[in-house]
């Protein structure tokens, strides 16, 4: 195949509906349009390709490698194409990249998973809270007090998660915009290291959400035993 140029452009909302909106791929036989469309709660990834097939300008390629499987959208198969079109020297650099970007996506929908289970804590704690009123227990008191120190990291590391999604959308954009090879590649590698740090970052987040979720458990059970005791 011909030498390709691999370029990415992003739609980044704070949780993120679409991460990625497409990647674009062009190369001396031909050019392929590869959308990348995120699912949002009923709706099933989409991916669609366009214009020309990737291989010898064929009519259209592999098909199943433009399938996405229901249910795993950041586990898109189309990385593969990005990888194949991509020149030999660099496609090791490429194929870490776009493993980011697909981290990246992962990223975001954990982040969708975890809002709602902290929603969903949120309204458990509310009805504990009404009955609490009834019972001035210093028990329920001090885990209380946890709650909400666990509730106040919870949004200062989602305000850092949400910072860093800004800069991945900065960086791509730029990279998108930027001619020099050297450059971009290093764009791809400064991506990759803060798609890692938002990793890291949503691990975090998941380990407080479910401290949360444990200390409101034990408060549940603390206003169950003063009912028995009544």
């Amino acid at each position: 195949g011909g030498k390709c140029v691999l370029g990415a452009m992003s739609l980044v909302s704070p949780l993120g509906f679409l991460w990625l909106s497409s990647i674009i791929i062009s190369s001396s036989e031909g050019l392929c349009c590869l959308q990348w469309t995120r699912f949002h709660r009923e709706q099933s990834a989409v991916c669609q390709r366009s214009c020309l097939g990737i291989r010898g300008g064929n009519d259209g390629g592999d098909e199943k490698n433009a399938s996405v499987q229901e249910g795993a959208p950041h586990m898109l198969s189309v990385y593969d194409i990005a990888i194949d079109a991509a020149d030999k020297n660099g496609k090791k650099s490429r194929k870490q990249f776009t493993n980011a970007v697909m981290q990246g996506s992962s990223n975001i929908l954990d982040l969708e998973i975890l809002t709602k289970q902290d929603e969903g804590i949120e309204g458990v704690q509310s009805e504990i809270e009404g009955e609490q009123q009834e019972m001035k227990i210093e028990e329920i008191g001090d885990v209380q007090q946890e709650i909400k120190g666990v509730q106040q990291e919870i949004k200062g590391v989602q305000g850092k998660i949400e910072g860093v999604q800004q800069e991945i959308t900065d960086v791509l954009r730029r990279m998108q915009d930027q001619n020099d090879q050297m450059l971009k590649e290093v764009h791809m590698q400064l991506v990759q290291q803060l798609v890692a740090y938002q990793q890291q970052l949503v691990e975090d987040k998941k380990q407080l959400v479910a401290y949360q979720q444990q200390l409101v458990e034990d408060k549940k059970q603390l206003v169950e035993d003063k009912k028995q005791l009544v």
